[in-house]
């Protein structure tokens, strides 16, 4: 992530080619849809390169990650649930 934080586009890939199958399997998981967890995992990537100036090594870099990824899976899914009406609607 240091090297990422310096603008290194090829380490970026690099962390992109290592958890990629980690990102889509954990939002598999939370989502139940393959595209939906295609979409969180690269929403997820994309999060981590606009944070790479800021990141600091606190924690190993997957726990880093996998917070990330299930707050924005958490997030996707209750965009997915269904409002609920009081009122039926007229016919």
């Amino acid at each position: 992530m240091q090297a990422v934080a310096r603008g290194d586009l090829d380490a970026f890939n690099e962390l992109v080619l290592r958890y990629q199958g980690f990102a889509w399997k954990t939002a598999y998981r939370f989502l139940g849809d393959g595209m939906e967890a295609e979409d969180v995992s690269r929403d997820a990537f994309l999060k981590i390169l606009k944070a790479a100036p800021r990141y600091r090594a606190k924690a190993n870099f997957r726990t880093y990650f996998y917070q990330i990824l299930t707050h924005l899976c958490i997030d996707r899914s209750r965009k997915k649930q269904p409002i609920s009406m009081d009122i039926t609607p007229e016919v």
